[in-house]
This record gives structure tokens, C-alpha cells and sequence, in this order.
């Protein structure tokens, strides 16, 4: 199964690629960012990084190919939810980090 970057992508529309809720979506995800989460869940993952998303030619995104043991679309919740977790904490880490310089 493969997992464009732009199918979790916030800024992008669904015309152009994004395949879930805005809701669930995340702003700018990295195949690395990707690729680290569907090594957690056992996918299998493998990052093609420098591949262009035929729907955004021009835009260097970039995709994951893993292995099939779900629906895509409940993947990419997963993934997404996952992602969003995991940028939360990095953002309560860094603003701990700068209360304690003050």
C-alpha cells in the first residue's frame, strides 16, 4: 500500500490528494515522519523520498510503501492521530525548555 505524504496533509485539498477529514489531518508530514510510525505498527515500512505525487507534479512530496493489513483510510486516521501526538509533546517540550531559560 503505498502512503503519499500529501494524503495526511492539512494544507492540502482532497482534489489535490488529501484523502482524510481535515480534521484528522496534519500540517507538512515527512515521509520519515511517516515511515517511523508504520515501523511502530510492523508495516514494513519503505521510503521513497524524492517521488512526486502525480496529482502535484511540481511539489517534491515523496512516499511510504507498507504493508496492506488494514484499510487505507483507517491507517491514515491512525497515522495522522499518532503524528499529532507525537508533535503535541515536542511543542510541550519546547515550551518547558524555554520557561526554564527565563
Amino acid at each position: 500500500m503505498t502512503i503519499w505524504t500529501v494524503n495526511l496533509d492539512k494544507n492540502v485539498s482532497r482534489s489535490h490528494g488529501r484523502a482524510i477529514p481535515k480534521r484528522f489531518a496534519v500540517p507538512s508530514p515527512s515521509v520519515n515522519e511517516i515511515a517511523e510510525i508504520c515501523e511502530k505498527f510492523n508495516l514494513n515500512p519503505e521510503v521513497f523520498p524524492d517521488k512526486k505525487y502525480p496529482r502535484r507534479w511540481w511539489v517534491e512530496t515523496g512516499y511510504v510503501e507498507v504493508d496492506k493489513k488494514m484499510p487505507k483510510s483507517r491507517l491514515l486516521v491512525k497515522i495522522s492521530n499518532v503524528l499529532m501526538e507525537i508533535r503535541e509533546q515536542k511543542g510541550a517540550r519546547k515550551r518547558k525548555g524555554s520557561a526554564r531559560r527565563r
